[in-house]
């Protein structure tokens, strides 16, 4: 739920201000969050955001803040707030010259938000080539340890493909699954390969005695009612 403080609440899942109204405005006037006015709101999150008003978008629900750039001493952040997630809002202060009609917001680099925008498409679209399809969690945890170090890819196969060291891992992806003519390659992916192989030996060698006890536990409790 959106608590709002100082006059700002909410009707329904609008949110506006209720203003002071003066003898010649009628008591229904309200108006929305005002460029400049400055707020403190507090996310579902428990994040604390202060800025002054950018912009406020009742559609969406959207409220854009501007605050203290918290690495350059010019500048600004720019925060976006989608209200849903906003549990607290409180107005710190109201801004003390109105916005004329002439002024605008700052422009915004166009060129560089739509380069920000491919990059990380492309970042997301390299990841899900990253993932394989129908193979095991150590076979995905082995082609990430690698990927790390090398790139790689999956064949048709659910094969590891390592280009640069000329390599290729066959399931099920031991050490003795390694192919490919570079001896230099081999004897570093298959270090690779035999570390990931006995930290998920490691991993699953603790797994039995949980399961083992479990049971034990399951067929005490079973033993041990009437029949």
């Amino acid at each position: 739920m959106l608590t709002i403080d100082k006059g700002i609440h909410s009707i329904g899942a609008d949110y506006i201000v209720s203003m002071a109204t003066s003898p010649t405005s009628p008591s229904t006037d309200h108006e929305y969050f005002k460029i400049g006015w400055r707020l403190r709101c507090k996310t579902c999150l428990n994040q604390v955001v202060e800025g002054d008003v950018m912009a406020f978008d009742l559609k969406s629900r959207m409220l854009v803040i501007k605050t203290d750039n918290s690495t350059k001493k010019e500048g600004y952040d720019v925060h976006i707030l989608n209200l849903y997630n906003v549990s607290e809002v409180k107005l710190v202060s109201e801004s003390k010259a109105q916005p004329s009609s002439a002024e605008s917001l700052p422009e915004l680099n166009r060129d560089k938000l739509l380069e920000r925008c491919t990059r990380e498409c492309e970042s997301k679209r390299h990841r899900i080539d990253q993932i394989g399809v129908d193979v095991s969690p150590y076979a995905q945890k082995l082609f990430d340890t690698i990927s790390k170090q090398l790139v790689c890819k999956w064949n048709d196969d659910k094969g590891i493909v390592v280009p640069d060291a000329g390599v290729t891992i066959e399931a099920p992806y031991t050490a003795a699954d390694l192919r490919g003519p570079n001896q230099k390659g081999l004897e570093h992916i298959k270090k690779i390969v035999n570390k990931c192989h006995q930290s998920s030996d490691t991993s699953l060698s603790e797994s039995p005695s949980t399961l083992d006890t479990q049971s034990t536990s399951s067929s005490v409790t079973e033993s041990s009612e009437p029949s």
